[in-house]
């Protein structure tokens, strides 16, 4: 069985907590099975590929918003988490893709937190089942106020896409997959099992227990909502002149707060000069002295106020360390003995915890032997690796399930909005009046102060989110995470689907397994709906698409009538939410390279020409984008027609350029604005110097302020006709 791990930690680069020790030690438990297992996983340093005890790691630099160049760091250049999130998804979605293409997964496993694996559940990947299995979300803990993480719905809906769209489901506890069904309504798990926690046998090395420092220790991240080490701290202090032969040791990263104070800094100030020597901070630490700290420790302090797992009190237990763990957390189910657990916190009942076992070495010993005798029975590795084949055999065995039933694929509709009140509605009843019975509407809405929400509030039928967000296409990328339909499509606020349009796009769908994407004709209409043009879809192959300089002459992909599967995104990925006007242009290219467009002899939809459109007021932008996006993609062409192209792009856009400039001077007033179009034009094509009509342009702007604008205007738009005239 071929089986590929996707987690954001590893060790031992980014062994940050439970997640990264637990995949470490799964991995090398499948490979010594017989499995061949690869993992994926974030790399803070280098893109590389790593081979040892049977497990092939792929260290994945993430691509900054997915779609930019691989980028170090451990949140890749990005300054939120939903940015990163995204961007880390697709990264593996694409690393996954490329690797199963060459060598096909039969299981792909990712964890829920940050939806590192929702991309590739959402996609598919042919011949793979997927698995999620249940960590702890970033979700879960920001809503419940545990860390100073900032809330995000992009994170929300990646770690529910990797939760809804998986084949199956594991959770590590029962605590944990409650948690799941509470915040992100998950489907009942198809198991739970606990989490690998290494073999047993390591523990052969603990010591006895009369060989023992009179040691408490703390492991973890200094967190203080969620981890608190406030409470270890707290509770020594207290015992400490009760008991004045213990220590307490601290391990973990240090966490810092919004106000720039330190967690340890909290810590630090709770404790008396004449105790400080008995307290030590040992800060981030390797993996080998963690384990060194269990195996002198008589005590591991566990006061998480929240814990999906608890790795570090499993691996105390198996190092003959006791475990004191808070309640109502997934730790009171492993750590049975009431003896060993205080009201989840609480300062004072943790003190009267371990107030007992401090003061009877017995006691303290005959409560250890009783911890390693639950660990080996709850924990025993062959066990849970069986546990564990079990499921990805179960999914390996199971009949694909059909795409969808009756010949009437999912239809998913994205509709990104911000501001169309007056529009969307008619958006909106194109779609659900469409006479194709199988179909979804998903708008994503940009944080609207219109009436926009109102209007999405009168219909039932669709999803809907309203949020800021960073442009149209992250909006549509949003979009497309909520999507659970094989066919998609994104149609903006404003435009609207030609009747039967769904209809016919299944048809060809449906008849044609082959066609991946497929675009028609479309019509324009103006603010009153009336139809005032039409574009006729051309596809003459990648190399005319690249020219966009012939659009509606040589090549036409009106985005409005543009539809494609699902299987398509593992392949293409996601839109770049770099680009505001073209990131359609972008992505058919990108959808080019490995199918072609399949032209449909229909008008499928209507694209709206409005005044206060971006399309209308943002041209000059719009016009570098096509060029910038020619310039990405011009690799596609020969050494001769990528020189020719090259030219004719640069006197194309120089052109539009110039002609927007004039349009700027002659009819909106301005005069800043179209200087600097004029040299942008100039410097991509300098030949514009010996043309008339930008030296008319350029005087007056610069004579704007000099002489009253109409005669300016007046004199320029007469030796405009005087040009006119002379061609």
């Amino acid at each position: 069985m071929r089986i590929a791990l996707v987690t954001r930690e590893y060790p031992p680069d980014t062994a940050w907590g439970g997640i990264g020790t637990f995949y470490g030690h799964f991995a090398r438990a499948l490979a010594a099975a017989g499995c061949s297992v690869e993992v994926f996983c974030q790399s803070i340093a280098s893109a590389r590929l790593e081979a040892g005890d049977g497990v092939r790691v792929h260290h994945v630099l993430v691509r900054r918003d997915g779609t930019d160049l691989p980028t170090a760091g451990s949140m890749a250049g990005h300054d939120s988490f939903g940015a990163f999130s995204y961007a880390l998804a697709a990264s593996m979605l694409e690393a996954v893709s490329r690797r199963h293409a060459e060598a096909p997964f039969d299981i792909v496993e990712g964890h829920e937190h940050l939806g590192i694996n929702a991309f590739i559940n959402m996609v598919g990947l042919e011949g793979a089942a997927t698995v999620t299995r249940y960590h702890t979300a970033y979700h879960s803990l920001v809503c419940r106020g545990l860390v100073g993480w900032p809330p995000s719905e992009t994170v929300r809906l990646l770690e529910k896409q990797s939760i809804h769209a998986a084949k199956a489901r594991i959770a590590s506890s029962a605590f944990i997959e409650q948690v799941a069904r509470k915040d992100f309504e998950a489907p009942r798990a198809e198991a739970v099992i606990h989490n690998f926690a290494g073999r047993a046998a390591f523990a052969a090395g603990a010591r006895r227990d009369g060989a023992r420092e009179n040691l408490i220790a703390f492991v973890g991240r200094l967190v203080l909502a969620h981890k608190r080490p406030d409470l270890a701290v707290g509770a020594f202090v207290r015992l400490a002149r009760e008991f004045p032969d213990w220590r307490l040791e601290i391990a973990g990263p240090d966490a810092e707060s919004a106000d720039g104070t330190s967690a340890w800094d909290v810590c630090r100030a709770q404790i008396p000069p004449d105790l400080a020597q008995r307290v030590r901070y040992r800060g981030a630490v390797p993996r080998q002295e963690v384990d060194a700290i269990l195996r002198r420790a008589r005590l591991l302090v566990v006061p998480s106020a929240f814990e999906s797992f608890g790795m570090v009190a499993i691996e105390a237990m198996q190092q003959g360390c006791l475990p004191i763990v808070a309640d109502n957390t997934a730790l009171e189910s492993i750590v049975a003995d009431p003896a060993l657990r205080f009201a989840n916190g609480d300062i004072a009942s943790l003190v009267e915890t371990c107030r007992p076992l401090m003061r009877s070495p017995a006691l303290l010993e005959a409560k250890r032997d009783q911890c390693q005798a639950t660990v080996a029975r709850l924990f025993d590795p062959e066990r849970l690796l069986a546990q564990n084949l079990d499921v990805f055999e179960a999914l390996v065995e199971r009949p694909a399930e059909p795409r969808h039933a009756g010949g009437a694929p999912l239809i998913s509709v994205i509709v990104p909005s911000y501001n169309q009140g007056r529009f969307i509605g008619e958006t909106l009843r194109s779609i659900l009046e469409q006479d194709y019975p199988n179909k979804e509407v998903i708008v994503v809405d940009g944080g609207s102060t219109d009436s926009t929400l109102g209007v999405l509030r009168s219909f039932p039928g669709i999803r809907w989110i309203s949020e800021p967000d960073r442009g149209q296409a992250h909006a549509i990328n949003k979009g497309l995470l909520l999507a659970r339909g094989e066919i998609l499509a994104y149609l903006n606020s404003d435009d609207v689907y030609r009747p039967g349009a769904l209809s016919a796009v299944a048809e060809v769908f449906a008849h044609e397994p082959e066609t991946m994407i497929l675009t028609g004709d479309c019509d324009y209409i103006d603010a009153d709906s009336r139809t005032v043009g039409f574009i006729k879809a051309r596809y003459p192959g990648i190399a005319g698409l690249l020219r966009y300089w012939g659009w509606d002459k040589w090549q036409a992909i009106p985005q409005q009538s543009t539809f494609w599967r699902r299987s398509l995104v593992a392949k293409v990925g996601f839109f770049d939410s770099d680009l505001h006007f073209v990131m359609d242009l972008d992505y058919w290219l990108r959808a080019a390279r490995q199918h072609p467009i399949r032209v449909v002899d229909r008008t499928l939809a209507a694209f709206r020409l409005a005044s206060g459109s971006k399309t209308i007021d943002r041209t000059d932008e719009m016009y570098l984008e096509e060029y910038a996006t020619f310039r990405r993609h011009r690799s596609v062409l020969a050494g001769r027609d990528r020189w020719s192209a090259s030219i004719a792009a640069r006197r194309h856009c120089a052109g539009l350029l110039l002609n927007y400039a004039e349009h700027l001077v002659l009819g909106a007033g301005l005069r800043r604005r179209p200087a600097k179009l004029l040299l942008r034009a100039m410097g991509l094509w300098p030949l514009n110097l010996v043309r008339p009509r930008f030296w008319l342009a350029a005087a007056n702007c610069l004579l704007t302020g000099l002489a009253p604008k109409p005669r300016l205007d007046h004199w320029h738009r007469r030796a405009l006709r005087v040009l006119a005239r002379g061609k």
